[in-house]
């Protein structure tokens, strides 16, 4: 992901991951420090800033487990991929023209 430190990189992989698998539900402050194995709450509130100013993310002010994905192309495909480490190319390539027509589809 352009632009983005190696913490935020994961940070936001594991985010898109986390809404997901949990049905659109975003995931606290407290589950993103323990997934990333961060010292501390602040490093959290520090990267969910970094990736708010680079439009990655949104946040509503004042409201829990408010996380959102900005939308983007591609948004979903890292975390979908990345759940295939032991599939094969081809499988790959059938996740991603599925959510390409799905998209399409959404969007007539």
């Amino acid at each position: 992901m352009s632009g983005l430190t190696h913490q935020q990189s994961a940070c936001l992989r594991f985010i898109e991951r986390y809404i997901e698998e949990n049905g659109g539900a975003s995931p606290s402050y407290s589950e993103i420090e323990a997934a990333l194995e961060l010292s501390s709450k602040s490093r959290v509130f520090a990267l969910m800033q970094g990736l708010e100013e680079r439009g990655h993310i949104r946040r509503l002010k004042g409201q829990a487990r408010s996380i959102e994905i900005v939308s983007s192309p591609l948004a979903g495909f890292p975390a979908r991929l990345a759940a295939l480490s032991d599939a094969s190319f081809a499988q790959a390539l059938d996740i991603v023209a599925a959510e390409v027509a799905r998209r399409a589809e959404a969007a007539a």
